[in-house]
């Protein structure tokens, strides 16, 4: 029965289209953009294609290519603002995959708000609310994960301080969002399993917040539903069209439920991770993720034996499963697999070793994510969480 004592709200695009072909509304839409258009991508040109031929009824002058290799850090993206900044740009697009989109969000936040990007970082920075309203948006996702499309912060590199952290305000969700799962059929496998297996990670995180409520919790059990019966489809062919669908669906609703209940100790600690590492954000996330299972399994039974969150592991493990009976272990299980199969690195393979650990925990602590875990860790968790991971 839902809890009408505990408020909660609903932030969304104002306008979703998900579906096969749905590129074709980027040329209405973005005819509604002021110009000059800021168009930022990856560097993977061929795979442009679609995207300029959607927009080839604009003048060129309304158009002003923008290029991101990797993971968005304070330093591109100060020389992308100075780009757009220059060509007087209005609105921005962004196609591409979980750092382009992230990218894109921050350049738009930076377009309409000219203090330091300092001023509004969380962690490092002051966490200063945006002044103005970020500069119109549409996002168009081009592999199926992170769930940027929907989401309303930016992941940034700190350069010198070797850490990610994120650019975060409610107004940072792009206005349109167009998801053609089309767009994802030559992803490589690596890729597809990296995102994917962020988004599952997202899911699973977003179910058992202890923030969670009626809707995201049904956000969560379809998106774990479709990704469960997609995953190793897509990864080992990526051509299937509908597994593909299912892959943009389950991240698509792993970014609207994080944004609105957080996230876990894995995300917590995927920010400082990612700046030591310099590794992908979904293998991080998905190295990580049984032994954060793990710790907070162990942490709840032992001081929480009556939390809603065990219940919601053992659904969690029969969504993702599909058994009669399934067990968080043998969700455990499931995921070790899975991980071998697809070749994810652990994290002492990336370059993690324990002399980092004790530099790490703070920094994960105060991560933003870290207060959503169903149940507060401490150090000497987390320490031991880590400790699995710089090890084997």
């Amino acid at each position: 029965m839902l809890d009408t004592t505990q408020p909660f709200q609903l932030l969304t695009p104002a306008s979703i289209h998900l579906g096969n072909g749905t590129l074709q509304q980027l040329s209405p839409h973005s005819r509604q953009l002021p110009t000059p258009i800021a168009v930022l991508t990856g560097p993977a040109h061929p795979r442009h294609a679609p995207l300029w031929e959607q927009l080839d009824s604009h003048p060129s002058d309304h158009l002003i290519p923008l290029e991101i290799q990797g993971e968005p850090s304070d330093q591109t993206l100060a020389q992308l603002t100075t780009q757009a900044r220059e060509q007087q740009c209005q609105s921005v697009i962004a196609y591409g995959g979980g750092s382009v989109l992230d990218a894109g969000k921050a350049l738009a936040a930076l377009l309409t708000n000219s203090s330091p990007l300092t001023t509004y970082l969380e962690i490092i920075g002051d966490a200063q609310p945006l002044t103005h309203t970020p500069a119109p948006m549409i996002a168009i996702p081009t592999t199926a994960g992170t769930g940027a499309e929907v989401t309303r912060n930016a992941v940034i590199t700190i350069e010198e301080a070797n850490l990610k952290v994120s650019l975060r305000h409610p107004n940072m969700i792009p206005n349109t969002v167009i998801v053609d799962p089309l767009l994802t059929l030559t992803v490589p496998p690596s890729v597809t399993a990296a995102a994917g297996l962020d988004a599952l990670t997202q899911l699973l995180e977003a179910f058992v917040s202890h923030r969670a409520h009626p809707l995201t919790d049904a956000l969560c059990r379809s998106g774990l539903t479709h990704l469960a019966t997609a995953l190793h489809t897509a990864y080992h062919d990526g051509q299937d069209p509908a597994a593909r669908a299912h892959m943009s669906y389950a991240a698509l609703l792993s970014g609207i439920a994080l944004t609105h209940v957080g996230l876990g100790s894995v995300h917590g600690f995927a920010g400082p991770l990612g700046g030591l590492l310099r590794a992908p954000h979904g293998e991080i996330c998905a190295t990580l993720l049984p032994s954060a299972i793990q710790t907070n399994l162990t942490a709840l039974t032992d001081r929480a034996p009556q939390h809603p969150s065990l219940l919601k592991y053992n659904e969690a493990a029969h969504l993702i499963l599909q058994q009669p009976a399934p067990t968080p272990h043998s969700l455990l299980d499931w995921l070790h697999q899975t991980l071998h199969d697809m070749h994810i690195p652990t994290l002492h393979q990336a370059g993690l070793r324990p002399h980092h650990l004790d530099d790490l925990i703070p920094h994960a602590q105060r991560a933003t994510s870290m207060k959503s875990n169903p149940i507060p860790l401490s150090d000497a968790e987390l320490i031991t969480l880590l400790q699995q991971e710089a090890t084997r």
